[in-house]
């Protein structure tokens, strides 16, 4: 009877998710739906050279084709595989861009990408002394977090390195990851998290992390989050075109800072740029000395060397410096320091597309001159 009974309550609950799944995914266009807030736009402009030219021509740069790809067939697979844009810089320059039925202004949800351009506000914050340093007790800064002997342990470290032991699995269960994106007031959750692990024991990526980060750096700088990263990153990479966050819901109005911000290529092209540049832009030093070498120690990455300050990297890339921020869908801004290129790609979905390799090989078809 009890068997009978689990999966008769295992259908239902794989019924509601595919009811669910049918009716809302997860969309690049969801700030049309839940509501945003726009960033400022008054500052100096800093458009990217342009010196466009067709994508290589080799063979083996694109899996699955044993023939020269042509323009139209790059073209061609880069449209059915759902990529609404594909940028790619050498060397500080736009040398292709691709755009399916976009403006070159037009923007789109980025995800979880987002996490690789916040979690250096951290790095900032500290800086200008508002926080300590990485270590500093989340619960010194952030009171309303449940009083538990985990909560009091966890450190913003934990936050930037996904260990905080809070009881979410972004990959091991869909369920809880969509309850939480669709949350209409993202700080309900916030303020009843439980935790499964000890914190600093154990990777597992999630999202609420890097959200309980960013209300830490609130609190610390008295400011919205969106505020400060427009005054201490984007206005000073000199963004050209609008720019969001996704709200968690038209009523709550919470910004989504661990996957909602809203860009276009080129603009995350310039912020590519500066992290080639080791966060430094015309002598000014944007992103803090040092902040972004915490990554090239391999034992400062989490789960068998993968991620790191919202960075992903592959084990087989450690000679070469290859890393990337990743999001739903496919999102992915791709760099490679070897070859100071990098690669930005967009789109409504994967498209059956494992994208990691791909644009690997893609971006060492570029060569420092």
């Amino acid at each position: 009877m009890k068997l009978v009974l689990k999966i008769v309550f295992g259908i239902i609950v794989l019924s509601i998710l595919i009811i669910v799944l049918a009716i809302r995914l997860p969309s690049i266009f969801d700030r049309f739906k839940v509501g945003y807030v726009r960033l400022p736009s008054e500052h100096q402009q800093h458009p990217l050279p342009l010196s466009l030219r067709d994508l290589p021509t080799y063979k083996d740069w694109l899996a699955g084709t044993d023939k020269p790809l042509t323009k139209n067939r790059i073209t061609k697979f880069l449209a059915t595989s759902k990529t609404v844009g594909l940028l790619v810089l050498h060397k500080d320059t736009i040398v292709y861009q691709y755009l399916n039925k976009q403006e070159a202004d037009e923007v789109t949800q980025i995800f979880s990408v987002t996490k690789a351009l916040i979690v250096p506000l951290l790095g900032v914050a500290i800086r200008e002394g508002y926080i300590k340093d990485v270590h500093q007790k989340v619960s010194d800064i952030l009171p309303n977090l449940p009083k538990t002997k985990e909560s009091l342990q966890l450190t913003l470290l934990d936050l930037v390195q996904m260990t905080s032991g809070i009881n979410q699995d972004e990959y091991g269960n869909l369920l809880s990851t969509l309850s939480f994106y669709f949350e209409p007031n993202v700080n309900r959750q916030i303020a009843s998290v439980k935790f499964l692990y000890n914190p600093g024991e154990k990777f597992v990526y999630k999202s609420i992390d890097t959200q309980i980060l960013a209300l830490c750096i609130e609190q610390a700088t008295k400011r919205p989050l969106s505020t400060y990263f427009y005054e201490k990153i984007w206005s000073k990479i000199g963004a050209e075109d609008p720019t969001y966050f996704s709200l968690d819901s038209k009523e709550w109005k919470h910004p989504k800072y661990y996957g909602g911000l809203n860009a276009t290529p080129r603009d995350l092209a310039k912020y590519a740029s500066l992290v080639m540049h080791d966060g430094i832009l015309k002598g000014d030093t944007i992103l803090p000395s040092g902040w972004l070498n915490y990554c090239d120690i391999p034992g400062n990455r989490k789960e068998n060397s993968l991620y790191c300050l919202g960075w992903w990297y592959d084990m087989d890339d450690v000679e070469q410096n290859i890393y990337y921020g990743a999001g739903f869908g496919g999102q992915i801004m791709f760099i490679n320091e070897s070859t100071q290129t990098a690669v930005i790609r967009l789109g409504t979905s994967k498209g059956g597309v494992n994208w990691y390799p791909i644009l690997k090989r893609l971006s060492n078809m570029y060569v420092k001159q």
